[in-house]
């Protein structure tokens, strides 16, 4: 028998976003769906680019 991946298995169900409401398939105790995640990545880049954009006085370490 071969246990090789049954070790790395994760439950994989539906469930519903807590951001937007919508129903999406994914791990077990996942909250957002793909499409937030990919929104709040891509809203953090642009912070990032901002915060480089900033004189060394105004940048934040949060």
């Amino acid at each position: 028998m071969n246990y090789k991946g049954d070790a790395r298995m994760k439950k994989r169900g539906s469930t519903i976003c807590r951001d937007c409401g919508n129903e999406f398939r994914g791990q077990v105790g996942a909250y957002r769906c793909p499409s937030c995640k990919k929104k709040e990545m891509a809203y953090r880049a642009k912070r990032e680019r901002m915060r480089q954009q900033l004189p060394f006085y105004l940048k934040t370490d949060s």
